[in-house]
């Protein structure tokens, strides 16, 4: 079980308050998650593939084709294929 001091540490370290009559109670609770870890330290894990999701994730993804922009003469200028905007910036 971790001792007193270094739980006060934890939550020195983490920027947490802690009531004095609750030590007791984060001892065991971080003993018991230490110990947990522990646990999972001795699982056979030789042979699975490492991944970053428990389920299989895949990027829906399409093809990105040009295509010609139908509203053009809705825009009052063009120039070259480009829409011409009023400016925005100054120019400094």
């Amino acid at each position: 079980m971790i001792d007193k001091n270094e739980v006060l540490k934890i939550m020195n370290l983490s920027r947490l308050k802690i009531e004095d009559s609750k030590i007791d109670k984060f001892q065991k609770d971080f003993s018991e998650i230490l110990n947990y870890v522990s646990e999972l330290k001795e699982a056979d894990t030789e042979n699975i593939p490492e991944m970053s999701h428990s389920i299989d994730v895949k990027n829906v993804e399409r093809e990105d084709l040009a295509c010609e922009y139908n509203g053009i003469n809705l825009i009052p200028k063009e120039k070259q294929g480009y829409l011409v905007v009023k400016k925005i910036l100054k120019d400094e």
